[in-house]
């Protein structure tokens, strides 16, 4: 039994669940949550750049206060079906990830504890949803994919990631330079 304790998302702690918060939300028919200490903040999709070469799992790239935060998408990213962002898709801005990151993601559901609930590992190996998935947690006939914000990408992809967020960076630096 693997599932999400006080000193982190280590995929080896065991015992209940009960008692952590989590952000609940959908992508691509699956029900997925995120440690709410990991969610900074909930936003509505706000209009995108779409800078050449973007790499293709990411929707664009907005502008948050003069910062140029990617726009991951979490279902083509899982090999999900895909939705359609409309008007007011939701976007989930994480905390603590570099660079700054959010996931755009079909609903979001519910903040809320897991009261009772226990999370069991019963992840299919090799899955890259399960590579991302700490804990399962079992709720009736639906399961909810409790995901490590640190597992979303690899290594090398963060730090190709990092290189395009600086780049985009400089580039929305140099429009704010121009403007003025």
């Amino acid at each position: 039994m693997a599932e999400y304790d006080d000193k982190g998302m280590d995929g080896a702690a065991t015992g209940a669940a009960a008692g952590r918060s989590v952000a609940v939300f959908a992508v691509g028919g699956c029900r997925c949550a995120l440690p709410a200490e990991a969610v900074e903040e909930v936003l509505l999709l706000p209009e995108l750049a779409c800078p050449p070469g973007m790499p293709s799992v990411f929707e664009g790239v907005m502008n948050l206060e003069g910062l140029a935060v990617p726009v991951l998408r979490l279902d083509r990213l899982f090999g999900l079906p895909e939705g359609t962002p409309g008007l007011y898709s939701p976007l989930i801005l994480l905390r603590g990830l570099v660079p700054r990151t959010a996931l755009l993601v079909d609903e979001v559901r519910e903040v809320r504890r897991l009261e009772g609930a226990r999370a069991v590992a019963s992840v299919v190996p090799g899955a890259v949803l399960a590579d991302c998935t700490v804990a399962l947690i079992g709720e009736g006939e639906h399961a909810i994919h409790l995901l490590d914000p640190q597992r979303l990408l690899l290594e090398g992809e963060q730090a190709r990631l990092t290189a395009f967020q600086a780049r985009e960076q400089e580039r929305l630096a140099g429009w704010g330079a121009s403007s003025s």
